[in-house]
């Protein structure tokens, strides 16, 4: 069980090493204990993980939050680094933390228990010229632009004592926002990965009695989060921290601590939000929707400042000439007769950044001649302002994609008769098929027979003559037809009977009439019912073997 407060203060105020240890640690307890009860359980030990997700959500001073991860660092070189800390670092971490676990209120103390030592300006209680000392004198701000960039400008003037050796320094300023802790975008030198307190850091070379005056920090407005419309107070700490060097060579790393840190100080800041829109990504596919084959356009859009507003996300289509792709029947148009296709809606928030869009286009409403075609389209965002009228926004690159048009083919079978006839000496079966088929001008074709014997079975095909590509017993002939409505009348096929390879006697067969599309593979358009027949066979008998 941990220990209570006023034995972890005890532990702390301790001259040995291993006492010390134990009240970082008793301490980390209770704040792990802390933040599971509260919903934000830690996870492999990684506390620090839990207390930046406890800080997002709630309303916290950014300070405290350094000052956690501070008595945390602290605990962590004390248990795997078996670093000595000093008494007053270790009592300012367990304050830090008591402090935070009882909601902000001054600690509890008992009149036997060593007392908190307050944060000091300066790192330490009493002057120790073999550590690190350093004196925040004089922090100023002003918004400045720098180029084309704006943002705000700080000027610290502080000094540096005591032996630093070989070690590292840096100063910098930790953000808030409105009150909470901001985080990181990425790209802020240290701390400042995306997920991380954002801050801004610079190094400087420490030495004995070294004075630095007017020293800049710089932080873009560009990379502040994301905030709403109106005023907002920022906030910063300035802190100096100490790096203290581990390993060596290639392994070198540097371990921080604080060395003194500055009151907070805040400024308010006022964001109006433009009204943006943006095309980040555009995709398309062909695919196929409740039968219609068409064309699928993704697009991702970035807008900003148009909450409320009805937004439109169209795509106008144009041959790769740059002409325009007319429509023809009204139902995919612009308002100027452009073959368009558009989808509408109202962003909820301030910013929304990944909004999907999707845009189907029917292939048949290009209203192109059959054959293939180079189609070119652009993306379109617009706003419909008060007053009725569409102002756009922004649109994408030209995007080009080919199309292939084809017909919807179909065939109907008509009148079919067949007769046993004498063909350039073999006795068979002559068949003559009246049938239509629409929307296959100058694209092949076949008409073919297909031969079964009484009961539905296939007869096959033994010698390659006379079959299909499965080995069917069939006879077949090609067509081409003229026109978009072809008719063909009488169209003959006749099957030897030597090729349907029956045994001597009288057969009662069936076949069946088929008409494909060369269309890789071939594809079926129509097919007649079975049509009886009657067959009398000798194996003996010469003709069309």
């Amino acid at each position: 069980m941990p220990a209570d407060w006023n034995e972890i203060r005890r532990l702390a105020a301790s001259p040995e090493r291993m006492q010390r240890k134990e009240a970082l640690s008793q301490a980390r307890v209770r704040l792990i204990e802390f933040l599971t009860d509260r919903g934000f359980a830690v996870q492999s030990g990684q506390v620090q993980d839990s207390l930046k997700r406890f800080f997002r959500e709630g309303r916290h001073d950014a300070r405290q939050l350094l000052d956690l991860m501070d008595a945390i660092g602290l605990r962590n070189r004390m248990e795997y680094e078996q670093a000595n800390v000093p008494v007053d670092e270790v009592l300012r971490a367990v304050a830090a933390v008591e402090t935070f676990i009882r909601g902000g209120s001054t600690p509890e103390r008992s009149s036997d228990a060593a007392p908190a030592a307050p944060r000091p300006a300066i790192h330490g209680a009493r002057h120790d010229p073999n550590r690190p000392q350093a004196h925040i004198l004089t922090v100023n701000h002003q918004q400045v632009a720098r180029g084309n960039d704006t943002g705000l400008l700080i000027r610290v003037t502080f000094n540096a004592t005591g032996t630093w050796g070989f070690q590292k320094a840096l100063i910098g300023a930790w953000f808030s926002i409105d009150g909470r802790p901001a985080f990181a975008r990425g790209g802020l030198g240290r701390g400042g990965t995306p997920g991380e307190p954002l801050c801004v850091t610079s190094d400087f070379h420490p030495f004995r009695q070294k004075a630095y005056e007017d020293f800049e920090l710089f932080l873009s407005h560009g990379l502040l989060p994301q905030l709403s419309s109106g005023s907002h107070t920022l906030g910063y700490v300035i802190r100096v921290m100490a790096g203290e060097q581990r390993g060596s060579g290639r392994r070198v790393s540097y371990h921080w601590s604080l060395v003194t840190a500055a009151d907070e100080r805040t400024l308010p800041i006022t964001v109006s939000v433009t009204r943006t829109a943006s095309v980040v990504q555009v995709k398309e596919e062909f695919v196929t929707r409740d039968g219609v084959t068409g064309l699928l356009i993704h697009v991702s859009l970035s807008v900003a400042g148009l909450q409320g507003r009805l937004v439109e996300a169209a795509a106008f289509f144009s041959l790769a000439d740059g002409s325009l792709l007319p429509d023809t029947d009204g139902q995919y148009r612009s308002a100027n007769g452009q073959v368009a296709v558009a989808s509408t809606f109202t962003p909820a928030e301030e910013r929304e950044a990944g909004r999907h869009v999707e845009l189907f286009l029917p292939s048949a409403q290009l209203h192109l001649p059959f054959g293939r075609h180079q189609v070119r389209y652009e993306i379109f965002v617009g706003v419909q302002e008060p007053s009725g009228a569409w102002q756009t926004m922004n649109r994408s690159e030209p995007r080009q994609v080919g199309f292939t048009v084809t017909p919807v083919v179909r065939a109907e079978i008509g009148e079919i008769q067949e007769e046993e006839v004498v063909q350039e000496g073999a006795r068979g079966l002559r068949i003559r098929a009246t049938f239509t088929i629409h929307g296959m001008k100058d694209w092949p074709g076949m008409v073919a027979a297909y031969f079964f014997d009484g009961n539905g079975g296939v007869l096959r095909d033994l010698d390659g003559k006379f079959g299909s590509a499965s080995g069917e017993a069939s006879v077949g002939g090609a067509i081409k037809p003229a026109h978009d409505d072809a008719l063909f009348e009488g169209f003959e096929l006749f099957m030897p009977y030597a090729q349907l390879h029956l045994r001597s006697g009288t057969h009662a067969l069936r076949y069946v009439v088929r008409i494909f599309e060369d269309d890789d593979p071939w594809r079926e358009l129509a097919a007649s019912p079975l049509r009886p027949f009657t067959v009398t066979w000798r194996e003996d008998e010469a003709g069309g073997a």
